[in-house]
C-alpha cells in the first residue's frame, strides 16, 4: 500500500484552490484575500522499538550484506556514472527466485544470502519477519514492499511456488499475455504504484518469448529528524571525478552527530524520524576511490562517536539501472540463476529446458533539507530458450567530492540502498 508524503497533499489542495479562483468569468467579483493553506498536523513520532533477530537472523542479515557489498563493487569496476543499488529489493527477489528453482539454483542463493547449514525455509521467514517489522518500525518514516509474479498465459505457475510466494512475500499472481503491450501497460502500472511514480516503468516494449516476471519493488521517505535550514542552502562547487567541477547547491549543518573522522575516512550519520532509519555519508580520504565492504563498513560504523560536526551536503538526485547485472551477479557469488540450463525447473509448468534468467535492476534516490525518498525495483525475467588522522574538536566534512551513502535500519543492520556520488551538474 503507497501513503503519500504531506508534500503531495498540500500541493493537492494549493492546486484545487487555483483552479476554484479561476473559474469565473464575472470581472466585477472582487479579487479574494489569499489565506495561506493551513500546515497540517505534525505527526507524533513514536519511540523507536528496536527490531529483535535470533543469532542466525543477525548472521543471515549480515550474509545478506556482505553480498550487497560484492555486488556493489562489482558494478564499481570501471563505473564512471551515479551508482545505486537496493540491497533489500535485491534479496527479496533472488530469495522469490530461490522458492522455484532447481536445487543447485536454490543451494547457490541460500548459500550467499545465509550462513553455512541454513535452508530456504529460513530465508523465507527471516525474510517474511524483516518486512513485517521493518515497515512499522518508524512511524514518520515510509517504507513499502511490493511482490508479484507475472506468469504467461500459456503457463501455470507450479502450486508449491505460488503458495511459497505468497506466504512469505506476499506475492500477486497474475496471468497474462505477456507479449501484448496491454500486458506492458499493466505491469508498468504496477510498477510505477509500487514505486509512489519513482520509477514509472519497468520496459518499454513486451519483452520477447517470456514466460514469467517475478518482481519486487521497494519505496522509502524519510523526513530528517532535525531538517536542514532552507535558507542556508547556497551553490558551491562540486568536484567530480572526471576532473570537472560543477556548481550546485549543498545544504549547510552544525549540530552534533555520530561522526568520525580518520585518515582513510571521513562518516557522519543523519536520523530520519525516531532514529530507526538513518542515512550515512562516507567521504574516502583523497587518495582513496570509492571502495567499501562489508567488514570495513561494520568498522566504520564502531568509529562513530556523538560529536560537533560541520557538514555540507549537496542535494541531488540520482535515477540508475545496473547494466549487464548478471555479470556482477556472478562476480559478487550467485551465477547458476543466470547459467543453469533450466532455471524454471519447480516454477512453471509445462517446462521448457533450456530457457535462462535475465534481470532488471533500477533505482532512484533524492536527498533535500526536508529529508530523502527512494525506490528500488528488481525483476527477474525468465525467458525462453529460443532467445539470445586525530580528529579535531570541532570536525567538518564537506561532501564536495566523490563520496558514498547508505540508508541502513539500526537495529537490524539490513541496507535499503547503497549508493556511489561521483560527479554532478551538467
Amino acid at each position: 500500500m503507497i501513503r503519500f508524503t504531506k508534500l503531495t497533499a498540500i500541493g493537492g489542495i494549493i492546486f484545487a484552490t487555483i483552479l476554484g479562483g479561476c473559474s469565473s468569468d464575472d470581472k466585477s467579483e472582487p479579487i479574494p484575500v489569499w489565506k495561506p493553506t493551513p500546515k497540517p498536523e505534525p505527526i507524533e513520532i513514536k519511540a523507536r522499538q528496536d527490531i529483535s533477530l535470533t543469532p542466525q537472523q543477525k548472521e543471515g542479515v549480515k550474509m545478506q550484506n556482505d553480498f550487497a557489498f560484492r555486488l556493489f563493487a562489482a558494478d564499481n569496476i570501471g563505473n564512471s556514472s551515479n551508482s545505486l543499488i537496493s540491497p533489500l529489493s535485491l534479496t527479496m527477489c533472488l530469495s522469490m527466485a530461490a522458492n522455484g528453482a532447481s536445487d543447485e539454483v536454490e543451494d547457490e542463493i541460500v548459500a550467499n544470502l545465509l550462513p553455512k547449514g541454513g535452508s530456504l525455509d529460513d530465508l523465507n521467514s527471516l525474510n517474511k519477519y524483516l518486512v513485517e517489522s521493518l515497515v512499522d518500525v518508524d512511524n514518520s518514516s515510509i517504507l513499502t514492499l511490493a511482490n508479484s509474479a507475472w506468469v504467461d498465459k500459456n503457463f501455470k505457475l507450479l502450486s508449491p511456488f505460488a503458495e511459497s510466494i505468497k506466504t512469505y512475500y506476499n506475492a500477486e499472481s497474475s496471468s497474462l499475455d505477456l507479449s501484448s503491450s496491454k500486458a506492458v501497460e499493466t505491469i508498468n502500472n504496477w510498477v510505477n504504484t509500487s514505486t509512489n511514480g519513482l520509477i514509472p516503468t519497468l520496459f518499454q516494449s513486451a519483452p520477447a518469448n517470456t514466460e514469467l516476471i517475478l518482481i519486487n519493488a521497494l519505496y522509502f521517505n524519510g523526513a530528517w529528524k532535525d531538517p536542514f535550514e532552507e535558507q542556508i542552502t547556497k551553490k558551491g562547487v562540486f568536484n567530480n571525478e572526471n576532473g570537472k567541477t560543477a556548481e550546485v547547491e549543498f545544504m549547510h549543518k552544525n549540530n552534533p552527530f555520530k561522526c568520525a573522522v580518520t585518515s582513510d575516512y571521513s562518516v557522519f550519520q543523519l536520523p530520519y524520524g525516531n532514529e530507526a532509519f538513518n542515512f550515512y555519508a562516507v567521504l574516502p580520504a583523497e587518495e582513496y576511490t570509492l571502495n567499501l565492504n562489508a567488514e570495513k563498513w561494520d568498522g566504520i560504523k564502531k568509529e562513530l562517536q556523538n560529536d560537533i560536526v560541520v557538514i555540507s551536503m549537496p542535494k541531488f538526485e540520482i535515477h540508475y539501472e545496473v547494466a549487464k547485472i548478471s555479470e556482477k551477479m556472478e562476480n559478487a557469488g550467485i551465477s547458476k540463476l543466470f547459467t543453469t540450463s533450466s532455471p524454471l525447473k519447480n516454477t512453471v509448468t509445462p517446462e521448457i529446458p533450456g530457457s535462462y534468467v535475465d534481470m532488471i535492476h533500477k533505482t532512484v534516490f533524492k536527498v533535500n533539507e526536508v529529508g530523502a525518498e527512494g525506490a528500488g525495483l528488481t525483476a527477474n525475467m525468465y525467458v525462453g530458450a529460443n532467445l539470445n588522522g586525530s580528529a579535531p574538536k570541532y570536525k567538518e566534512i564537506n561532501l564536495n567530492r566523490p563520496f558514498i551513502y547508505i540508508v541502513e535500519e539500526q537495529s537490524t543492520g539490513a541496507i535499503l540502498f547503497i549508493g556511489a556520488i561521483r560527479n554532478l551538474g551538467k
